[in-house]
């Protein structure tokens, strides 16, 4: 992974050597070792990279590529490469390299506009036209590598990191609080904007394009396929297909003649590519290892699945490199952490990535492979049930309530299969027979208790969160959320600091699963080979059949491999004292954001009832609290708007 660098200027004010390098500086946990610099009179691309990155796995000797009319840095590993240079050939273009860099161009010069739709891969790339004096920039649909820009009037200004926008020394860094607000709730709407108002974010799936003197304007170069609509083969060829897809996607993936490993749990997913990965090695017999690294949760802990770990290992002879839960402490001088991270938002599990990607570089793997994708792809949700009542199936609707819903109650029954299909007018009429407490909106997000009405009503949270859920037209409730699980762009958010955090302890996360070409033959299978019955995953886990154990692959009554125990454990039983004292003398209440008192009541219901959901909420409002306090000067030319009328009253 790179950390790349655009600057330009249309007034022909061009970016000094100081501000380039001051740049690429604020990114240096991304690469900084190796640095390379190209400058045109109106433009200037930089890129910064660890040694390692610069290896035939990583992308090769060059990040920036240079033909007569357009200039390329990327932050991007691609695969497919042949597949690319054949669409090429027939597009009579031919790349000066085989560096993802060169590749990027050559898409470019053949496709324009249109080019990333072009590619297989994780990207983050910038363009410069130097005839038309034009950025062209855009991110992968999975969006594990970011990209942020400013647009300042002459300028314009892209980078990896919002800190490597905000070094530039034309970008204001005046706080954006609708961004704040969006992070003390845990909402993601209008992912575009970030906590600097002069800063945002490129969304995942989407291309920009812009002049260096007008704004830019973006639009989605990916959309995933009808999702449970196809017409595929029978289900039966269906997983050999998926198994073949699968074995392509890892070995696009994985290093070849090298030492590459997956984090395995013992779900469906991490397995699968565990199998097909060992699958491949062993026709191949080129020396390569795939190395299991698996986090190890004591016995009765909600996260424990050593057993199948150990049963999937054993089944392929091979070891186990095992991190063990009660040496990864959750939090880990988090004032210090607070003030490197230039995004407000921290993810919980930082210290818990950051030891998995120490277990593959003990193994010395720089690839790390991960099971996410799965339950987009292959998993779906009681909201089936709605489906069914919805279109009268009774009789499906009866052998789902027998094979596995009648455990939960009739009440569970109610809330997913008929809530949902309620219009409007029957919601009021339920709401009345509650006594006026309205039923749950799926599609509503509410904020935590403890922020104040007036700032959440000006901002308006609720209703943009509402407003930036993606929406199929004449969709069924299974299907409209198997669409959000791949196009929300909380997943934008998400993604890239799980990123960061291997390259930053040198290992590269890769997911297969969110293959383009795995998605696009997965997702339009029929929402049945998802949940049905007892059986989940069930297209997923007949394509890896014989490759591994058979009590594996089993139907399983409950979810396995949680990590609400290791949450639970070092946020609720044993809080850090900063958690404590952030709740007192809190910035957030000055500007208006929360209300003191009732963050502290939420700190001790939270205490006494261990509800995963509020401490999860807990955690983002203190963490950005945290964030706040460790700028240099929140108070300095950020001061909101509202805040004369936050204080109000």
């Amino acid at each position: 992974m790179s950390a790349i660098l655009g600057i330009f200027a249309a007034d022909g004010a061009g970016a000094t050597d100081d501000e380039v390098r001051g740049g690429l500086e604020a990114m240096r946990s991304r690469g900084g070792e190796l640095v390379e610099i190209w400058r045109d009179a109106d433009a200037v691309l930089g890129v910064a990279r660890q040694p390692w990155e610069t290896s035939a796995a990583f992308g090769g000797a060059a990040a920036i590529a240079v033909s007569d009319r357009y200039a390329v840095v990327a932050d991007a590993g691609l695969y497919y490469r042949d597949d690319l240079r054949r669409a090429l050939a027939a597009a009579h273009v031919r790349p000066a390299s085989d560096t993802p860099a060169a590749l990027i161009l050559a898409a470019f010069e053949a496709w324009g506009e249109e080019c990333a739709a072009h590619l297989e891969g994780d990207f983050a790339f910038l363009v410069w036209d130097r005839r038309a004096r034009r950025v062209i920039g855009a991110r992968d649909f999975v969006g594990m590598r970011a990209l942020y820009y400013a647009s300042l009037g002459d300028s314009f200004i892209a980078a990896s990191t919002i800190g490597g926008v905000l070094a530039c020394r034309r970008c204001p860094s005046d706080l954006n609080w609708f961004a704040i607000g969006n992070a003390v709730a845990r909402l993601f709407g209008a992912t575009h904007e970030t906590c600097y108002a002069a800063v945002n974010s490129l969304l995942a799936g989407f291309t920009l394009v812009t002049a260096a003197s007008g704004p830019p304007r973006t639009s989605r170069h990916w959309t995933p396929p009808p999702i449970g609509r196809g017409n595929g083969p029978p289900f039966t060829e269906a997983a050999v297909e998926l198994r073949r897809l699968l074995t392509r996607a890892v070995a696009e993936r994985a290093p070849d003649g090298e030492t590459g490993s997956v984090w395995l749990s013992g779900g469906y997913d991490s397995t699968a590519i565990f199998a097909v990965g060992q699958e491949r090695l062993r026709a191949r017999e080129d020396g390569a290892q795939l190395r299991a690294v698996s986090m190890s949760y004591p016995e009765g802990d909600t996260g424990n699945e050593d057993a199948t770990i150990r049963s999937v290992a054993a089944f392929w002879n091979q070891p186990v490199q095992w991190v063990h839960s009660a040496d990864v402490p959750m939090f880990g001088d988090e004032e210090r952490r607070a003030a490197r991270r230039d995004n407000v938002f921290s993810h919980p599990f930082e210290m818990w990535q950051r030891a998995m990607a120490r277990g593959s570089r003990a193994v010395d793997a720089r690839i790390a492979l991960q099971g996410i994708g799965g339950d987009e792809l292959f998993a779906g949700t009681d909201l089936y049930l709605a489906d069914m009542f919805r279109g009268g199936r009774w009789l499906a609707l009866s052998r789902e309530w027998n094979a596995r819903v009648r455990r939960y109650g009739f009440r569970y029954f109610v809330r997913q299969a008929v809530v949902p299909t309620l219009g409007p007018t029957a919601r009021r009429a339920v709401a009345l027979l509650r006594g006026g407490k309205p039923l749950a909106d799926a599609y509503a997000f509410r904020p935590p208790t403890w922020m104040r009405a007036d700032f959440v009503r000006t901002h308006d949270l609720e209703g943009r969160e509402t407003a930036c859920v993606p929406r199929l037209e004449n969709a069924g409730f299974a299907e409209q959320q198997a669409y959000q699980c791949m196009t929300h762009q909380c997943f934008g958010v998400i993604r890239p600091p799980i990123f960061d955090f291997g390259v930053e302890e040198g290992v590269e996360l890769r997911l297969p699963l969110f293959d383009r070409r795995v998605v696009e033959f997965a997702a339009p299978r029929p929402a049945a080979e998802r949940l049905s019955g007892e059986e989940s995953k069930r297209l997923l886990r007949a394509s890896v059949r014989g490759l591994l154990p058979d009590d594996v692959l089993a139907p399983r009554r409950n979810r396995t491999g949680m990590t609400s125990g290791y949450f639970d454990q070092w946020m609720r039983k044993t809080p850090p004292a900063w958690m404590v004292d952030v709740m007192t003398n809190s910035l957030l209440a000055q500007f208006g954001v929360i209300d003191e008192r009732a963050l502290r009541g939420a700190w001790t219901e939270y205490q006494a009832t261990g509800s995963n959901e509020l401490g999860t909420l807990l955690y983002a409002t203190l963490q950005t609290e945290l964030w706040l306090r460790n700028r240099e000067s929140p108070f300095s030319g950020s001061q909101p708007r509202e805040r004369v009328i936050a204080r109000a009253g």
